[in-house]
């Protein structure tokens, strides 16, 4: 049994048992796989082993007791104390018939129960990545050179290299987006900070949570390698991708300013 009290952002990874929250005090919304549901104070709240889950949009005065149980990965069909799973008070678990809503995959790779995997980018994936990264950079206008691209792919497939990407794939291999992120570290902490640089769905592609889970491996790979915080900027009117950015992320009220040092010029007035 543990105390849990998150602030600002819940920076919550899958877990390898069963768990159960017992609300407190405060109220918000629980995430749990595709359910998202409010809760309050006196909740009960099921996760399975595995599964992605995280408080959002909670009070100031929230917090939890979590209970973890049961062997690593979860009890199965069968095991003491199944049955009756989603009759719990409050259950927020999400399954399939193949398991539980996430999976750890080879190489890193993780399934989710939409059929999107997310791995690390490879050489293979080079064209796929290089299409996306084109209709990517003609959404925000910006002309970017051959050699520009090539380089960045270079440095993303270098493992010296603190960019690196993660691909969502269908369940076939086709691409249907990327994440390019960058390890730097943070004045504010010992720890290392990640800036999700380039977040790109195929249109065709959206609605179908792989921007998400491309989110949620980044917070889960943070908490495996002891990241201090994920951080991401977008367009003020990018309305379509702050829907979901409000959802798994806090804006932070930050304003950014940019001097273009290709072409530096000397800064005047009175600062």
């Amino acid at each position: 049994m543990r105390f849990y009290a998150p602030r600002g952002v819940d920076p919550q990874t899958p877990h390898s048992q069963d768990e159960l929250y017992v609300v407190v005090q405060g109220s918000g919304w629980f995430v749990n796989g595709d359910d998202r549901r409010p809760f309050a104070a006196g909740d009960v709240l099921f996760v399975p082993a595995g599964g992605v889950h995280r408080f959002e949009g909670f009070t100031d005065d929230f917090c939890t007791w979590v209970m973890f149980y049961g062997p690593a990965g979860g009890e199965r069909p069968g095991d003491a104390g199944d049955a009756g799973r989603d009759a719990r008070p409050g259950a927020a678990g999400h399954t399939t018939a193949e398991g539980d809503n996430v999976g750890r995959g080879r190489d890193g790779a993780t399934d989710t129960t939409d059929g999107i995997l997310i791995r690390p980018a490879e050489a293979r994936d080079g064209a796929a990545w290089a299409e996306m990264w084109d209709a990517y950079a003609d959404f925000y206008e910006v002309s970017l050179s051959d050699e520009v691209t090539a380089a960045t792919w270079a440095r993303i497939l270098d493992p010296t290299s603190p960019i690196e990407a993660l691909l969502a794939t269908d369940a076939h291999g086709g691409a249907l987006g990327f994440a390019n992120y960058v390890l730097h570290p943070y004045t504010w902490s010992d720890k290392p900070a990640c800036y999700l640089e380039d977040l790109f769905v195929r249109p065709e592609a959206r609605g179908r949570g792989a921007g998400r889970a491309l989110i949620e491996r980044l917070i889960a790979r943070g908490g495996e390698q002891g990241w201090g915080r994920l951080y991401w900027m977008t367009r003020e009117d990018n309305t379509a991708a702050r829907h979901l950015y409000d959802h798994v992320g806090t804006a932070d009220g930050f304003v950014r300013y940019t001097i273009p040092l290709d072409n530096a010029h000397l800064i005047g007035g009175d600062a």
